[in-house]
């Protein structure tokens, strides 16, 4: 949606399963093949039809939840006659005051903002998680005082784990069927951050739902924050083909494994120094299971 501006024609021709349109131009002739690109589905067309899908926009209720599905999407094109077109053919549609979807949309635009990672995110997002153990204390003494408390991710930590469950997320909610093949660590549970909760319940909804399509998924999740959150990454993903998503999914829910287990050797040591311990092997079973994630990840590289 972002790339669209006035004067620009968009439509969508879907063709026969298995042809591309060189191989349909061959069999079919230019004439019989332009005739389709006529009849192709305009955009406006087929953002609501798409989003209708799941949805009975024959009641008040549905016809509010494709309004609300559609709106983060039209609040990333570029302003213009064709948004304010494709506005009102929303507005026809849903049977929605113009006026109402204006001041929505104007409110969709706002609420995209936060979603901004920190450059502190980001730049952690492009390193290795590096092992924890040289940043804790080499004794007692040398220990703050609040180190007592329970460790909590770090901020580049919790910025990188955000990064990689909302990119996780956009790629189910642009390729919900990949979803059945992939599997989600239990322990990642026990990261309980709120992008990482909300990846775990997205993908456990669709593994229950295999036929659900996308936006019946954000319709389960209408009118509460994790619903706006959805349908704005939904919006950035929106169209995108990505034949690598599998791949990249299970890229992804790996790097967090490996977020969740130096976490977990930190709250191992900091437990074992304030109980006295000197068994370790917890410890010791936690740090060679994370040896073993990055032998496994160079070998597979």
């Amino acid at each position: 949606m972002s790339c669209l501006k006035d004067g620009r024609q968009v439509r969508f021709l879907f063709l026969p399963q298995g042809e591309d349109p060189d191989t349909l131009v061959r069999e079919e002739g230019k004439e019989l093949f332009n005739a389709r690109i006529e009849k192709a589905q305009p955009i406006s067309d087929f953002l609501i039809d798409h989003l209708s899908q799941g949805l009975d926009t024959s009641t008040l209720d549905g016809k509010a939840r494709l309004a609300t599905l559609a709106l983060p999407m039209l609040a990333r094109q570029p302003k213009g006659m064709l948004r304010e077109l494709i506005l009102s053919q929303l507005a026809e549609h849903t049977q929605i005051a113009l006026q109402t979807l204006t001041t929505q949309l104007q409110a969709a635009e706002q609420n995209q903002k936060p979603l901004a990672a920190p450059p502190a995110a980001q730049a952690a997002a492009q390193s290795q998680v590096q092992p924890a153990t040289n940043r804790v204390p080499t004794s007692p003494a040398q220990e703050p005082r609040q180190a007592k408390q329970k460790p909590t991710p770090s901020t580049n930590e919790n910025g990188t784990a955000q990064l990689l469950a909302y990119k996780t997320i956009r790629l189910l909610l642009q390729l919900p069927e990949r979803a059945q093949s992939i599997d989600m660590p239990e322990e990642l549970r026990e990261l309980n951050l709120t992008h990482t909760n909300l990846l775990i319940s997205v993908l456990e909804r669709l593994k229950s739902s295999p036929k659900i399509s996308t936006a019946a998924l954000l319709g389960y999740w209408h009118d509460t924050p994790e619903g706006s959150m959805l349908a704005n990454l939904a919006a950035q993903e929106f169209l995108l083909c990505n034949d690598s998503a599998e791949l990249e999914i299970n890229e992804a829910i790996q790097q967090l494994r490996k977020l969740h287990i130096s976490q977990a050797i930190l709250n191992q040591i900091t437990a074992d120094r304030h109980s006295g311990s000197k068994d370790g092997a917890q410890l010791k079973a936690l740090l060679q299971l994370k040896q073993q994630l990055y032998t496994q990840e160079r070998d597979e590289g």
